[in-house]
């Protein structure tokens, strides 16, 4: 029950290569982890309140996957991690709700 509360998605590539893929994207409202497919391994974790852009992909030659682009850590010192999945589009759509939402709560 390691990733209940949190909405899995399959990664087919990344940006990053020290990442072994395929490998599992979970998000939830605090965090956006990549973990290993096999055995659930943490590789990488964003917290949501760090990740200050995206945007989806399309890809360039028509043939493979969609992409999304993520920015985040500190205005100084900021990275940027690509992703190629299927459910791009709800992916961000799902991380700007959450930004949204977390936004609203942190004026009110």
């Amino acid at each position: 029950m390691s990733l209940f509360g949190y909405n899995t998605f399959m990664v087919k590539k990344t940006s990053e290569h020290w990442i072994p893929t395929p490998c599992v994207l979970a998000i939830n409202q605090e965090d956006f982890i990549l973990l290993k497919e096999k055995n659930t391994d943490e590789l990488l974790r964003i917290p949501m309140k760090t990740i200050q852009t995206m945007r989806s992909l399309r890809p360039s030659d028509g043939s493979g996957l969609p992409q999304m682009e993520v920015n985040y850590g500190s205005p100084v010192k900021s990275k940027t991690i690509t992703l190629e999945m299927k459910e791009v589009k709800e992916v961000c759509h799902m991380i700007a709700m959450i930004l949204d939402n977390t936004l609203l709560h942190s004026f009110s």
